[in-house]
């Protein structure tokens, strides 16, 4: 029987050492976004966020998880064991960065209208 995408990738929440480097590349993201031009769109709060995930990059995670694991890299690179109800995911880190820094203004609350 499949198992819904929802399930997987929130199986992959509970997986600490994905959530790790879901950590470390939300503070690489963020210094990335603290050397953007300061006339880049929405700087000012993209800044304050990258901040705020500096200052607390296991809350941010946190806060922002369910986010990630919906993203759709992360959901390409999820497997599902169903016996055990665990998710692992084989993303690089070079396809997890881009992820992390196309959900950024998301992740930061930003309204980005077309």
């Amino acid at each position: 029987m499949a198992v819904e995408t929802t399930v997987k990738q929130m199986a992959l929440l509970r997986n600490q050492e994905f959530m790790e480097r879901c950590q470390a590349t939300m503070v690489k993201v963020a210094k990335e976004v603290l050397e953007e031009a300061a006339t880049s769109a929405y700087n000012q709060q993209r800044v304050m966020y990258a901040q705020n995930v500096l200052r607390g990059p296991q809350m941010a995670v946190q806060q922002g998880g369910t986010t990630i694991v919906m993203g759709a890299s992360v959901i390409a690179g999820t497997v599902y064991d169903e016996q055990t109800k665990t998710s692992s995911c084989n993303i690089t880190d070079d396809n997890l960065t881009p992820q992390i820094q196309s959900l950024w203004n998301v992740l930061a609350g930003i309204h980005t209208p077309d």
